[in-house]
């Protein structure tokens, strides 16, 4: 004979776990958007910190002239931001995944665009904080310490001024 009280248990039980992790992915979902928003407002500081050192040392001429920038017409997913006239660095989310992609480019010459370096991070999660991890042996699949915005933020600025990613 069937225990209907322990099998009732048991369905509630099932719809607990289940209404838990979808709330879970949901705050996710929701932090991951947050880190991305912080994101784009720390890029902004770490311009702002950026382009007067640069411009004190003489460095905003030329090709490099009009500093560190972020293009206006960047979607809620990417981010380009420009240092000078030839050098770009490509920055996308993917909220989806928890992951984001950059790519540093420059023109050279007449050649056209280059890719000098890529990076990849995953967007994790410690609490309620979402981080950056950064891919650094994809066999391996080892992973530096998580990123807040504002130290991905910073990561990006220097990786644009340096010319390369480190």
């Amino acid at each position: 004979m069937a225990d209907y009280g322990e099998l009732a248990e048991e369905v509630k039980l099932q719809q607990e776990e289940t209404a838990g992790a979808a709330g879970v992915a949901v705050s996710q979902q929701q932090s991951a958007k947050a880190f991305v928003d912080a994101v784009r407002e720390s890029l902004r500081k770490e311009i702002g910190k950026a382009n007067p050192e640069l411009e004190q040392r003489g460095l905003l001429t030329g090709a490099l002239a009009g500093g560190v920038t972020m293009e206006s017409g960047q979607t809620e997913k990417a981010i380009r931001i420009q240092f000078g006239a030839n050098r770009f660095c490509n920055v996308t989310f993917s909220t989806e995944d928890y992951s984001v992609d950059v790519s540093l480019e420059e023109i050279e010459g007449q050649v056209g665009l280059a890719v000098n370096d890529v990076a990849s991070f995953s967007i994790g999660f410690e609490g309620s904080d979402a981080l950056a991890f950064r891919e650094i042996a994809e066999e391996a699949e080892e992973r530096i310490a998580g990123l807040t915005p504002d130290q991905l933020a910073e990561f990006l600025i220097v990786a644009i001024v340096r010319g390369s990613i480190e």
